[in-house]
């Protein structure tokens, strides 16, 4: 394995780590460089197309964790991991849709059955208790 590989799985399984960290206790991540550092890789992981660092940098975005709150952009991030078949994105594209978003999409049911049905068919549970399955 070469260097550059070993350095990029590194990265990603570290921003893996941090993103799991943060899930489960924001207190772990409460400094800022640690933050500053897990938004860095997990942008530098996304412009390098990995389907978890869009999914969770677009989270960050959309709940404003460590950036700007910036719907639209977490939207576009989503659009980016759900393309490459992440079924948490996939989820969030459907809420999008089914409550609307000023400025990004409108309330849409029918798309946001749609892409429910995708990420249900991949396992994702909120998708299956939105649409009743």
């Amino acid at each position: 394995m070469s260097n550059i590989i070993r350095k990029t799985v590194s990265k990603v399984l570290y921003v893996a780590m941090v993103i799991g960290v943060m899930a489960f206790s924001n207190q772990a991540i409460a400094e800022a460089n640690n933050m500053a550092e897990m938004i860095q890789l997990c942008r530098d992981a996304a412009l390098q197309g990995n389907a978890l660092a869009c999914l969770k940098l677009g989270e960050l975005y959309f709940h404003g964790r460590g950036v700007e709150k910036d719907e639209k952009k977490a939207f576009e991030l989503f659009k980016v991991a759900a393309l490459k078949g992440n079924a948490e994105a996939i989820k969030n594209l459907g809420a999008f849709y089914e409550f609307g978003a000023t400025g990004i999409v409108e309330k849409d049911e029918a798309k946001a059955v749609q892409f429910y049905k995708i990420a249900a068919d991949l396992g994702n549970v909120y998708a299956k208790d939105r649409l009743g399955l």
